[in-house]
């Protein structure tokens, strides 16, 4: 039995992910963070990141939008080094990101377990 035909696994995508596409979200935050990197650090680091961030944004495949969007927004540290500047001078509580943190690895965890191909 793959993850496709195991009916936990079924009800577990459908309540958590029910439209296949969430990468949405991910993008809409990185461009939050982009956007601060932009008001916030050298310029340098934000042409870096806007420019890792456009080609995702600019060359979408219509039948599925913003797929394998984590492997073009991994790579621009800058991002995360946003979310951490923002932690550390309490912008962003600390327990709320590791929080969701914990949930993601939790979720994706047992997606990848059960056989699911996560991005």
């Amino acid at each position: 039995m793959t993850g496709f035909e195991n009916p936990y696994y079924a009800e577990m995508i459908n309540r958590f992910a029910p439209d296949k596409d969430r990468n949405g979200e991910g993008l809409a935050t990185c461009i939050l963070a982009a956007a601060y990197v932009v008001w916030r650090f050298r310029p340098g680091y934000a042409l870096y990141t806007w420019g890792g961030l456009l080609a995702p944004l600019l060359y979408i495949f219509e039948p599925r939008a913003f797929m394998s969007a984590p492997r073009f927004v991994l790579p621009l540290f800058p991002i995360f080094w946003a979310g951490a500047v923002l932690v550390e001078r309490g912008r962003l509580p600390k327990a709320l990101v590791v929080g969701v943190s914990a949930a993601g690895l939790g979720l994706l965890t047992s997606l990848f377990v059960t056989g699911y191909y996560i991005f």
